[in-house]
């Protein structure tokens, strides 16, 4: 009875502590119902799928920008490589921060030039920590197979795409 319990329950307190898989939208919040193929990235994911519209790439990245850091999201150079050609997104759509909490972190000590540790919170500054999602979608000219050469281009930042279905 043990073994069965435990079975139901350690799943039920997965999903509930949000380890289950990420909802895959477009960027009007719209559901992506099959996707083709899905490629993880660093703070987002990749998705193509079909359209009425036919094939797009559907991009998410999230980022997290601290107190006084914040100047928004740099976008520089977005676009997505495929074969040959290079694609600028057809949508892109920015969020204003969805989740904004006050985090503590230690004083930097001058002698040190790091952060030293205090018993004392009082000695703690406290940041805004905000987390930001992009959303963009990319035409493509077909499907990509898996073993198609895609990459994303943010700024000079390239990170080729690895698929699965």
């Amino acid at each position: 009875m043990r073994t069965v319990s435990f079975g139901i329950v350690l799943p039920l307190a997965l999903a509930l502590a949000g380890c289950a898989k990420p909802a895959l939208v477009d960027a009007d919040g719209q559901p992506l119902s099959q996707p083709l193929l899905v490629a993880s990235i660093d703070n987002g994911w990749v998705a193509v799928d079909s359209s009425q519209s036919g094939i797009r790439a559907v991009l998410e990245l999230r980022t997290e920008e601290r107190g006084s850091d914040r100047r928004g999201l740099e976008l520089f150079g977005l676009q997505l490589r495929f074969a040959n050609d290079l694609i600028p997104p057809s949508r892109l759509q920015c969020q204003d921060p969805t989740t904004c909490r006050m985090v503590s972190k230690p004083v930097a000590s001058p002698e040190e030039g790091g952060y030293e540790e205090s018993a004392d919170p009082r000695e703690e500054a406290v940041t805004e920590v905000c987390i930001n999602i992009v959303r963009a979608e990319f035409e493509l000219p077909r499907a990509p197979t898996p073993s198609d050469s895609v990459a994303l281009i943010v700024g000079e930042s390239t990170t080729l795409l690895r698929w699965r279905r």
